[in-house]
């Protein structure tokens, strides 16, 4: 495989570490470090490439399709395990954090583990932790740690002692939502279209391209849930496709 030009993109509080890294490197002729803005949720693959490339790409194509690849840290990590030792992926490296744990870590965890001895390993939950999330405290989902398991997707758990809890008061139609959106979807139609449970017409609103950043539902003035039930009806429109 031929690879005319790869860019390393770091942000901000990580440029020290991005010109490090270059310093291991025998051949730096093809490779470059750029600086971004450290702005959520860039780290999507699409949102990176739309940055740094000024090419958006369109909801049903994929970044090879404008000649790009986005792997992250620990993607390039496996990928070296698996040229170089032909390691399989048998393992995770998963940050542990919030205020509901009690030591907070980076750790390479083999996959099929329990959430909750995950838990152990880091000393526990403290007392008043009240909610265990998979993912980041936009993203994530909250499990019971008992019965969820470490898979090659899981990169971080949050512990927290008070989680958000939405309202869910009346929409009052300001369009914040679609307007933060990085798909560029109708979120508050598709919040209409859940509370009537309209499967056929979210799946023509592309209700199933959502990305599940959450950045709806944290600047909504409703406090509705708008991530969850977006990623509902998504859920819903993939098993009936699934089914078809």
């Amino acid at each position: 495989m031929q690879i005319k030009k790869a860019d390393v993109f770091v942000g901000e509080q990580m440029l020290e570490q991005g010109y490090n890294f270059l310093n291991y490197l025998k051949d730096r002729s093809f490779i470059d470090v750029n600086l971004c803005d450290d702005k959520y949720p860039q780290g999507d693959e699409r949102q990176l490439i739309a940055a740094v490339y000024k090419t958006e790409i369109p909801y049903d194509r994929l970044p090879p399709d404008t000649f790009s690849v986005v792997f992250n840290v620990e993607t390039c990590f496996q990928i070296y395990d698996c040229l170089s030792k032909g390691t399989p992926i048998t393992r995770s490296l998963i940050s542990v954090d919030g205020d509901g744990i009690e030591t907070p870590q980076n750790i390479l965890v083999p996959l099929g583990t329990s959430i909750a001895d995950v838990i152990k390993f880091c000393g526990g939950l403290k007392d008043n932790c009240k909610c265990v999330v998979v993912g980041g405290s936009m993203m994530g989902d909250a499990v019971n740690p008992f019965d969820t398991y470490v898979t090659k997707t899981t990169s971080s758990i949050t512990c927290f002692k008070n989680p958000p809890e939405h309202k869910g008061e009346d929409c009052i139609r300001c369009g914040r939502c679609e307007d933060v959106c990085p798909m560029h979807i109708p979120v508050p139609l598709l919040n209409r279209l859940w509370e009537i449970d309209d499967i056929s017409e979210a799946k023509i609103n592309m209700a199933h391209i959502c990305v599940g950043c959450g950045v709806c539902t944290y600047v909504c003035p409703s406090d509705l849930p708008l991530k969850d039930r977006v990623e509902e009806l998504r859920e819903k429109i993939i098993m009936e496709a699934e089914n078809e």
